[in-house]
């Protein structure tokens, strides 16, 4: 198998003969896993995935070909009886060369000319149905991720933000839904004139809700989710360059998350007396600590480790992570799995050290992950972070759940573009969550 070096790298797109690689099979883990996470965002290179289609699946339609007889032998006996049969001059010879039989057998050798470059180009059955899978899941996706990004931007209100109360939610998670809404829209590929001016108007929302002490939103038992994921967005907002005015209100909110980090390493609900920590709340503060940590901003390090530590120590000997403690699940293993596996592979990646055999039994128990007869957008978010993260091995399990949500979207009507809000937590975050959790999954 060919194995190509990393120097896309250097550059601001991989290249065509890299991309081709990739589709066809030919990357380490690694390698695949860096191009896949880069066509996702980039518009530049989906066309090109798009431009590679045909060929890969021309090479794909030659293996169907039945196998075409060497027919070169007999056209040479044939010309050479006539040649020696004494009746046959120079001008004889070119008559029989340039015969319409000869053409149509001139024809013949050019295609299997044709046929024999074609199959030189095809290494294996197996690399071949990867690659039309690869381009059929990326070819189905993208319609849907038009469509939904189109209508999330049409629900944004003019003042930046995204209301959930008018579209079934909880008013109360208005700022975290916000969050959540950026965040979608600054994964997205897709463009429309309108992108830029979506995203600075939520940006504005956001940097307004939050107070003196760095804090996004009000205080209520769900704070720490609206502030965690308000940072976050703000974070992806301020990585992508040119937001320096980002930087103090992003570690003002840094500096809020540490603050209300509890001594044994995780968060827990705001206006709860309880001082346990639980996997759920503590997600979105640790993703915010990792992000910051990736940019730079290494005054997070000691909280890091400190919830990486707390939150190893809730997986069970099945590769489950509990609630708040090992073995703990209120609403099942499933969803805190997702998130738990996804936040050590992202300390994994800025370099920490995690037991790989922990991580290995997680991954394990997530590889089982089907969406079923209803959706949990949630759990199925969280999912598709985990399978983008360990790469190639999760692929299948991955466009398995996309094609799954695809097939969700609402096809028609003022709601075409969204994902009806079916799940446990849809009266909570309304048609705005449903619709901003499977465009992130896609």
């Amino acid at each position: 198998m060919k194995i190509l070096t990393r120097t896309y790298r250097q550059a601001k797109c991989p290249s065509g003969e890299h991309i081709t690689a990739y589709l066809r099979n030919e990357l380490q883990a690694e390698e695949a896993r860096e191009i896949q996470s880069h066509i996702e965002k980039c518009s530049a290179c989906q066309k090109l995935v798009e431009k590679l289609a045909d060929s890969l699946k021309f090479l794909k339609t030659l293996e169907k070909m039945p196998p075409v007889p060497d027919i070169v032998p007999g056209v040479m006996k044939r010309i050479t009886s006539d040649i020696s049969s004494g009746d046959a001059s120079e001008h004889y010879v070119w008559q029989i060369l340039l015969s319409r039989r000869v053409l149509y057998i001139a024809a013949g050798i050019a295609g299997v000319i044709a046929i024999i470059y074609g199959a030189l180009h095809i290494q294996h059955k197996k690399q071949i149905e990867i690659s039309g899978t690869r381009i059929q899941n990326i070819s189905n996706i993208a319609k849907c991720k038009e469509d939904g990004i189109r209508w999330l931007a049409n629900a944004q209100e003019a003042d930046g933000h995204w209301d959930p109360a008018r579209w079934g939610g909880k008013q109360e998670y208005t700022v975290g839904l916000t969050g959540i809404s950026l965040l979608a829209i600054l994964e997205s590929k897709e463009d429309f004139s309108s992108k830029e001016a979506c995203i600075q108007r939520a940006c504005e929302y956001l940097l307004k809700q939050q107070h003196k002490d760095g804090r996004f939103g009000e205080v209520f038992d769900g704070t720490m989710y609206n502030h965690g994921i308000a940072t976050v967005a703000l974070l992806e907002l301020y990585r992508r360059g040119n937001k320096p005015e980002l930087e103090n209100p992003l570690k003002s909110a840094l500096a809020f998350i540490r603050q209300n980090q509890l001594a044994t390493g995780g968060w827990t609900y705001l206006a709860r007396s309880s001082e346990v920590a639980n996997t759920a709340v503590s997600t979105w503060p640790l993703l915010a600590l990792l992000i910051s940590d990736s940019i730079g901003w290494k005054d997070v390090d000691h909280s890091i480790n400190r919830a990486v530590r707390w939150l190893a120590g809730l997986i069970d000997e099945n590769g489950q992570f509990g609630y708040e403690h090992r073995g703990s699940s209120p609403y099942g293993t499933e969803a805190l799995t997702a998130m738990g596996a996804y936040c050590l592979l992202k300390a994994q990646k800025i370099g920490m050290k995690i037991d790989s055999h922990i991580i290995k039994k997680a991954e394990q128990k997530l590889a089982s992950f089907k969406t079923g007869s209803s959706t949990d957008f949630y759990k199925t978010y969280f999912h598709v972070c985990v399978f983008k993260e360990i790469g190639e091995p999760m692929y299948s399990n991955m466009i398995s759940i996309q094609n799954e949500l695809a097939a969700r979207i609402r096809q028609s009507g003022t709601e075409k573009g969204s994902w009806d809000p079916v799940d446990r937590w849809g009266t909570t975050g309304g048609r705005i969550y449903s619709t901003a959790m499977a465009l992130m999954s896609l």
